[in-house]
């Protein structure tokens, strides 16, 4: 099954000329092996674009190899490929290769593009359950409404029952907006949601948006911790590669993908260069804890900040871990309680005129 579906990944990226997060760090793992068993770059590049399965993957690779053999540094042949590889990898990969230790730096990339896919896969498998559970029960409460209370509806009028209780005539009324306008409401549903996803596209939506997942009960913990394991793993990652501390933020902000993140680091990066203290940066700013704050002032002390970063990312990865998995407990019986009470509602909607036509009957025998 596991080969099955990495062949349908391969096929689609291959029809679509994508390269996904998995092809990319393979690619990271494979250059790094081959240039620190001391091959040339221009000779790993050739053997990998022979030996790489994915055929997309195959022809970006052999077009880095004739830009190298050109005469071209590597991190000028990933930027002919910005479609793949983007600012903050080719920034990343250049700041390895001027330091001398381009290896060190595709193999620090590979784990973290390995752990960041992970992250994400945990995020997606945590949600999946709920999301289908959810999708499955709006499927059953549509048929529950529009096909079995229809056939109630004819039953009451049947067995002439005059005044029905409040419940059961809401449900009624529920059933017959559902029966006349349900694809009305579905074409409406859908405009809504494509013109949300406009709106997010641009500046404003955007960083509304990312105010908002910050600021969310549960989830915006959640978020935020997911934001600094990424800028600390980002931060380790330039570091380690040479980058400088103040290029390493502004670098780091513009590939954490959150507004309320990027803005606070950008004025970082500045307060840096105008000659203030790393920690004093960032103190200002309130989205960063206290711990990772002090952390980065001892780093600053010592010398070490990629130590400590490295340090700070494995303590928000397990940070992460630990809420995904209590997100996971928690919304499977939430879902479980929430779809069987309204089942329950509509129930105990449907029987109580027979309940109260039975009392009746027993009443006037």
């Amino acid at each position: 099954m596991a080969k099955e579906k990495g062949l349908l990944s391969r096929n689609i990226s291959e029809f679509t000329g994508h390269v996904d997060v998995r092809n990319l760090t393979l690619f990271c793992r494979q250059l790094s092996t081959l240039l620190n068993v001391g091959l040339p770059l221009l000779r790993a590049l050739n053997v990998l674009s022979d030996r790489t399965s994915n055929l997309v993957m195959r022809r970006k690779i052999k077009g880095l190899a004739e830009q190298v053999e050109k005469g071209k540094s590597f991190s000028a042949a990933l930027m002919e490929e910005r479609g793949i590889f983007d600012d903050f990898f080719v920034n990343t990969v250049r700041a390895g290769e001027e330091g001398g230790i381009l290896q060190k730096t595709l193999h620090l990339m590979a784990d973290y593009l390995e752990k960041d896919r992970n992250i994400r896969h945990r995020m997606k498998s945590v949600l999946l359950y709920p999301g289908i559970t959810l999708g499955f029960s709006f499927i059953v409460l549509a048929f529950i409404l529009m096909v079995v209370i229809p056939k109630f509806q004819d039953a009451y009028k049947m067995t002439n029952i005059q005044a029905l209780p409040t419940p059961t005539v809401v449900v009624i009324a529920v059933s017959n907006f559902l029966n006349l306008y349900f694809w009305w409401l579905l074409a409406g549903l859908g405009s809504v949601l494509f013109l949300f996803w406009l709106w997010t596209k641009t500046s404003m939506g955007r960083s509304v948006l990312d105010w908002l997942s910050l600021r969310l009960p549960v989830a915006g913990t959640l978020q935020q911790n997911i934001l600094l394991y990424r800028l600390a793993r980002l931060m380790h990652l330039l570091l380690e590669s040479g980058v400088s501390v103040q290029r390493a933020i502004e670098i780091s902000a513009k590939a954490s993908g959150n507004l309320q993140v990027q803005h606070p680091l950008l004025a970082i990066a500045q307060s840096i260069t105008s000659g203030r203290s790393v920690e004093a940066s960032f103190r200002e700013h309130r989205f960063f804890p206290e711990l990772f704050v002090d952390m980065i002032g001892i780093g600053e002390e010592t010398g070490a900040i990629g130590s400590v970063m490295n340090k700070l990312s494995q303590t928000f990865e397990e940070e992460v871990e630990s809420s995904l998995t209590n997100i996971g407990m928690l919304l499977e019986p939430i879902m479980v309680m929430i779809v069987g009470a309204i089942v329950v509602l509509i129930a105990v909607a449907i029987f109580v005129p027979y309940l109260g036509m039975s009392e009746a009957l027993l009443k006037g025998s």
